[in-house]
Parts: C-alpha cells; sequence; structure tokens
C-alpha cells in the first residue's frame, strides 16, 4: 500500500491514543519536499519566461537591423550581383555582419552575467554562477537565434533582381 493510503488509519490510532488531540495533516516526503521547494520553482519559471521573451526579442530585433540593413545595401548588393556574385556570397556576407555584432552584444551579456552572479547564486541549484557549459549554451542559443534571424534578410538579399534593383537608384 502506499504511504497517502496508510494515513486514515495512522490518524485512527492517534485518536486511538489521545482523543483529544488534534487530527495530524499528514504528508508524504514527496509532497513535503515539493512545497519547500515550490517558490523557487515558480522563480525558475519566471525567469525561463523572462529569457524566453528576451531571446524572442533579441531575434526580432536583430530580424529587423538586418533588414534595415541590407535595404541600404540593396544597391550595393545589385552592384555585386550583376557583376558575378554568387548568391552564396551574399548570404555569407549578411550572416557574417549579423554574427559579428551578436557576438558582440554575447560578450557583453557574459560579462554583465559574471558581474551579478552574486546576485543570482541564491536562485543557482547544481550550477556555478561560472558554469562554462551553461555560459556557452546561453552563447550557442543568442547565436543560434542570430543565425536564424539573419537568414530571411540574408536570402532575400540574394535572390534580388540585380537590374531591377540598380534601376530604381
Amino acid at each position: 500500500t502506499t504511504a497517502r493510503a496508510r494515513a486514515p488509519w495512522l490518524k485512527a490510532q492517534i485518536a486511538a491514543v489521545d482523543k483529544d488531540a488534534p487530527a495530524p495533516e499528514i504528508e508524504t516526503m514527496q509532497e513535503y519536499m515539493a512545497s519547500l521547494v515550490a517558490s523557487q520553482r515558480f522563480v525558475m519559471r519566471l525567469l525561463a519566461l523572462f529569457a524566453g521573451i528576451a531571446i524572442t526579442l533579441a531575434g526580432i530585433g536583430i530580424y529587423s537591423v538586418m533588414v534595415y540593413a541590407v535595404e541600404r545595401r540593396a544597391h550595393e548588393i545589385g552592384i555585386r550581383l550583376a557583376l558575378g556574385a554568387q548568391p552564396g556570397h551574399i548570404i555569407g556576407m549578411v550572416l557574417g555582419r549579423g554574427l559579428r555584432v551578436s557576438i558582440g552584444g554575447a560578450a557583453l551579456g557574459v560579462a554583465g552575467g559574471l558581474a551579478l552572479t552574486r546576485y543570482l547564486k541564491s536562485l543557482l541549484y547544481g550550477v556555478t554562477p561560472h558554469d562554462p557549459l551553461t555560459l556557452g549554451a546561453g552563447c550557442a542559443l543568442v547565436f543560434t537565434a542570430a543565425l536564424v534571424a539573419c537568414y530571411f534578410p540574408a536570402r532575400r538579399a540574394a535572390d534580388q533582381d540585380a537590374i531591377s534593383t540598380l534601376r530604381e537608384e
């Protein structure tokens, strides 16, 4: 039988010994431990939600900046395409620019995270504040978001018609 199933029997045994004793609250160790870590679990879920929102906003921001940068360089990209540049070269050029900017952002983020570790130390469980695996995973997530955000403007730049782009200017 389970521990939960034994609770009525245990309450009856206590009542048999002392009828004036209040009925005890009986909970399993799993329920007790869950109640102890409930607030930490809530904070972690909230932080995970905010992290998801932050990475989404970062991706949208990078995408917007890259669209703007590609639009500003549309004439140059049109000339490159007219002179024989391969679409893969254009995609690489735009992705390289976006990833260089994201490297700077990741470096600032790691520096800020390391500076704030003493405030977040009490929220960490099973991870040291300077855990290289966690920092690397965070940077990889930022680079992946940047790569995805940069790919679509890069693809659009490579697919543009060089002649029509040059006629617009």
